[in-house]
């Protein structure tokens, strides 16, 4: 797996490509995780749930850091990539065009996954008329498959470089068991550790930053704090935005009701804790965070962003708004607060959902399926496929 980032950093993709490489892992599959070493005190080679990770040799210096991880991935991949049949990219842009290229002339198979859409979609990051634009594009479109996680991003696929035969659509996988469900006395005692009170508790996770829309989220806030006077947000993640989002909590009295609890490694307990999940980004491919909410069986409002609009089609969660529409936000997020049974059922559709269609299990048999699909190549999947060897993640 090409991973630019991956633990310790730890977000979305992060995350995703984390579990999957341990789940193809468990299915008998070679992995090796290539990725970033930008710190010294990092592990240059781990071995973790079965898979390894190999950590290249970069200069954390701006205008010096994506050339030299660059470089660092094409003299790792010209030295050892012919011992992987699978080059398998979780993010677009240099290093994934490096990739690309180093794998198609290795004799391997190259698989993109694309999650994010609209500004942030790989049509988008890619466009220009400089040379650099247009190598990456061409690199981009060696790819001989491509995942994608929304119906937005499987348009934007196909009308960039791939034929709807070359596109799958597979969704990030979770250990449903880490997102339990807790009986009521269970949860009151949770939130009393936690130290939260006994009013309706929301919950954000995610990066505080501008696309997540951190701000509009706490500007609706102000106006469910005015009706619900014991309610909670508890707020998860670091960003550029936080000092913005304090300020603006301060600003508007709700330090009181607004919890600010920076990045956590573990946030299970605090989904279990809560009531309803809220989603206020501007735009978004399928969120993690969505679906550990819902495999918690939480109730969602969330705006209209790709990821969350094809699970509203196919099932009521709960609330889903245009985007930057804060006073629809807050509605939506009140009408959930004053109905306690509406959000239990939303929940337990939630948690249905989820063990239906994010199971790590079902989306490492369907990744491995479009391996082989891609390996044969077939125009379609089949069950029968034999496992391909050594993947680079």
């Amino acid at each position: 797996m090409v991973s630019p980032q991956f633990r310790p950093t730890v977000g979305g993709y992060e995350r995703a490509a984390e579990r999957l490489s341990a789940a193809l892992a468990q299915l008998g599959h070679g992995v090796t995780v290539l990725t970033d070493r930008r710190e010294r005190a990092w592990a240059t080679l781990d071995v973790m749930n079965g898979f390894t990770v190999r950590r290249l040799f970069s200069i954390w210096r701006p205008g010096l850091h994506g050339l030299s991880l660059a470089a660092s991935y094409a003299f790792f991949l010209l030295a050892h990539g012919r011992r992987f049949h699978i080059v398998h990219c979780h993010q677009y842009g240099l290093i994934a065009g490096v990739a690309l290229v180093l794998g198609r002339f290795n004799g391997s198979k190259t698989v993109m996954k694309i999650t994010s859409t609209g500004p942030s979609g790989i049509a988008t990051m890619l466009e220009g008329r400089s040379w650099r634009a247009r190598l990456l594009r061409w690199a981009h479109r060696l790819l001989d498959g491509a995942i994608v996680t929304s119906a937005d991003a499987e348009r934007e696929a196909r009308d960039f470089f791939l034929p709807h035969t070359r596109i799958c659509r597979i969704p990030n996988g979770i250990e449903l068991g880490s997102f339990g469900l807790l009986t009521p006395p269970e949860k009151a005692d949770l939130r009393a550790r936690l130290k939260l009170g006994d009013g309706p508790v929301a919950i954000y996770v995610g990066r505080l930053q501008e696309e997540k829309n951190i701000l509009g989220l706490l500007e609706a806030w102000r106006a469910v704090a005015a009706r619900f006077t014991s309610a909670q947000l508890v707020v998860i993640g670091d960003g550029p935005q936080r000092a913005s989002a304090e300020a603006m909590a301060a600003k508007h009295g709700n330090q009181g009701s607004v919890l600010f609890c920076g990045e956590l490694p573990d946030v299970s307990s605090w989904y279990q804790a809560a009531d309803v999940f809220v989603l206020p980004s501007v735009f978004e491919g399928l969120s993690n965070s969505l679906i550990e909410a819902m495999s918690s069986g939480l109730g969602v409002v969330s705006t209209d962003v790709s990821g969350s609009r094809d699970i509203f089609r196919e099932t009521d969660i709960g609330e889903m708004v245009d985007c930057g529409d804060t006073n629809a936000f807050a509605a939506a997020l009140m009408r959930l607060f004053d109905d306690p049974q509406r959000r239990r059922q939303c929940g337990q559709r939630a948690r249905a959902y989820a063990e239906a269609t994010f199971s790590l299990s079902v989306v490492a048999s369907r990744t491995e399926e479009f391996y082989a699909t891609v390996l044969r190549p077939r125009p379609r999947l089949e069950n029968s496929a034999p496992k391909p060897g050594p993947v680079a993640l």
